[in-house]
């Protein structure tokens, strides 16, 4: 009845990083959000202040750049140190930062009205959101999993 669809053999590649490259992409996204940072930071031309976002307007540049500095420094303190608080704080404040510019870039976009055009800053702010978000909820993933492996310890005695 139905028409199906002819099965295809899978190969054996997973999803996934290996740690080493994950490291790399970490350490790309803090390079990002510490480069915004600074460029926020610095403050702009007026001429190009004029041209912000409703979201970007609603905090002077300055601050803007000292919240991306602030998640870019915390999540690169936690990578380098292993500490799993600092890589998810970190992680989630570059996650509303990036989530914020993107939905004014979006709010921009609209607002020229149709046919959309500029879509892909707006798109690339969120895909950069979600990463960060992935790598917090990973983060929160392997908090918990190492609290339940320490309550699960073998005790003095030998006793789980």
């Amino acid at each position: 009845m139905f028409a199906r669809l002819p099965r295809i053999k899978r190969g054996d590649w997973a999803p996934g990083l290996q740690p080493d490259l994950s490291l790399v992409a970490m350490w790309a996204l803090i390079l990002e959000i510490v480069v915004r940072g600074v460029d926020y930071a610095g403050g702009d031309r007026p001429d190009v202040t004029t041209n912000l976002t409703v979201v970007e307007q609603a905090f002077p540049l300055q601050v803007w750049g000292l919240l991306c500095l602030i998640a870019g420094f915390t999540f690169a303190f936690g990578v380098a140190t292993q500490k799993f608080g600092a890589v998810i704080a970190g992680s989630l404040l570059a996650t509303g930062v990036y989530g914020a510019l993107a939905f004014g870039l979006f709010l921009r976009m609209v607002e020229r009205g149709w046919p959309w055009d500029g879509f892909r800053t707006p798109l690339m702010f969120t895909v950069v959101a979600l990463l960060f978000a992935l790598y917090s909820f990973s983060g929160y993933l392997k908090l918990t999993a190492h609290r339940a492996s320490r309550h699960m310890s073998v005790d003095d005695e030998g006793v789980v």
